[in-house]
């Protein structure tokens, strides 16, 4: 696994996106410890999302990174919300490393 930022996922994403692909990619995003209250497993602060969400596709109605955790137990999450680097704010969850799947 090699790790990148969330920059450089999001470029890959979208520049994918841009062919208009039959098959998309998948990234997994892991955020940091201290962006949560408590402490969660790897696991728990690791989101598998596609290539195929709304913010990463030109000419799209609206703007979505629906994900979900590898645990299991964050199964359908808005990401985009939450993530300081798109729509989270200064307060949302900070970006440790991504990568491919």
């Amino acid at each position: 696994m090699e790790k990148i930022t969330y920059g450089e996922l999001k470029a890959l994403f979208l520049q994918h996106e841009g062919t208009r692909p039959e098959k998309h990619l998948t990234g997994c995003i892991v955020f940091t410890e201290d962006s949560f209250e408590k402490p969660y497993p790897l696991e728990s602060r690791s989101y598998v999302v596609s290539s195929n969400n709304k913010a990463y596709r030109s000419c799209m109605g609206g703007y979505s990174i629906f994900a979900h955790n590898l645990d299991g137990s964050d199964p359908h999450i808005r990401l985009e919300a939450y993530m300081a680097e798109e729509r989270g704010g200064k307060d949302g969850w900070r970006v440790e490393y991504c990568y491919l799947m």
